[in-house]
């Protein structure tokens, strides 16, 4: 899993404003629709804002800190300053962290906001 997140770290390094972008983007297009008056199909736009924003912030977090030569894990003065066997340990639970976000982001949170609609 490491491994994974370092080279699509190392590939879309590039573009990690981008993804910044797209997440002030779309979250601001989410309370300008709340604040629009379409109360009724907020929980519409939120399942799928909801992946917008988490695979945007997922992919500048990922980028930010798996990068091998400019990462936050990988080049950071603290983080040299720790044992190999922490910065693993480190790296692995930074990696958990990620893979529950996306999980989350694109699974679990368009499940609760079409629930939310049906219960509403």
């Amino acid at each position: 899993m490491l491994d994974r997140f370092t080279f699509i770290a190392e590939r879309y390094y590039k573009y990690r404003w981008h993804f910044m972008a797209a997440t002030a983007l779309v979250f601001l297009l989410l309370t300008a629709f709340m604040f629009s008056g379409f109360s009724a199909s907020v929980g519409v736009v939120a399942a799928f804002t909801g992946p917008a924003i988490t695979i945007s912030w997922g992919m500048v977090l990922m980028c930010f800190w798996f990068e091998p030569t400019r990462g936050v894990l990988y080049q950071s003065i603290l983080i040299k300053w720790i044992p190999n066997f922490g910065q693993r340990a480190l790296r692995w639970y930074f990696a958990a962290f990620l893979a529950v976000w996306f999980v989350f982001g694109v699974v679990i949170w368009p499940i609760f906001a079409l629930i939310s609609l049906v219960y509403a």
